[in-house]
């Protein structure tokens, strides 16, 4: 049995951007018999992303390139897009909670035989998130969210026979499996003018806000595979494998 906590608080040498990460873990391992043996794990993690512009839209790059040092650091009206003015007006941050989860069975029912079956489930919410207030924008302040909730399944498991082989200097062992995997990602954005806060908070409008929403398609796929492989020793030395993989 393994269990953790975990933080991280990370900041740039860029101000404004820094990522702040809390996380926990949980394996849990049993014998029900001696012959059968399950296996848990489970891990969650929640990241803040504060994020700043990068070089292709106002960022450090405008720094070194386009912002000669004669130009006022809160001058609002520069045709180069004054990265300081945007880096206070601009708040941009992405949420990240994930969770991984996975199971393990281990069966031998007879001597050389080992059967194994796994399971895991990849579930990850994720939001960009941007709130602009009216010094950017130049009328109202804006509220964005680009939001993707992505669901990842996969199963798969083996049989692996031993066989005892005279003389000893022969050995050989076989095996063979499936496994199939399941991806499901949902994506959306919305947008709201003339808002107090980030949409991921308890924002409110008025009674000038506009509202976009826009959910794209789902995208789904799935993935089978059958596989098999034969390994053959010889006197410790010599080894030759054989290997089949079909896919789809």
């Amino acid at each position: 049995t393994f269990a953790s906590l975990g933080f991280l608080d990370n900041e740039s040498y860029l101000s404004g951007n820094s990522l702040r990460r809390y996380s926990a873990r949980l394996n849990l391992d049993y014998n029900i018999t001696d012959n059968l043996k399950v296996g848990i794990s489970s891990s969650g993690s929640y990241v803040r992303n504060n994020k700043i512009s990068a070089a292709w839209e106002g960022g450090l790059g405008t720094v070194q390139s386009t912002a000669l040092p004669y130009y006022g650091v809160n001058d609002q009206n520069s045709d180069f897009g004054n990265p300081v003015v945007r880096s206070n007006s601009v708040d941009w941050r992405t949420i990240e909670q994930r969770t991984i989860n996975t199971a393990r069975l281990e069966y031998r029912p007879v001597k050389n035989l080992t059967i194994v079956a796994n399971g895991s489930l990849d579930y990850m919410d994720l939001g960009d998130n941007f709130f602009e207030d009216s010094t950017w924008t130049g009328f109202f302040s804006i509220g964005k969210e680009y939001q993707s909730k992505i669901t990842n399944w996969n199963t798969n498991g083996f049989a692996q026979y031993d066989f005892n082989m005279l003389p000893e200097k022969h050995r050989l062992s076989v095996m063979a499996g499936s496994e199939a995997q399941n991806y499901r990602q949902r994506s959306s954005y919305q947008e709201v003018s003339d808002v107090n806060t980030h949409l991921y908070l308890d924002w409110e409008g008025s009674d000038n806000s506009d509202t976009l929403d826009i959910t794209n398609p789902t995208v789904r796929y799935t993935f089978a595979s059958f596989f098999g492989r034969a390994n053959y020793v010889f006197d410790n030395r010599y080894t030759f494998k054989a290997c089949l993989r079909v896919d789809g």
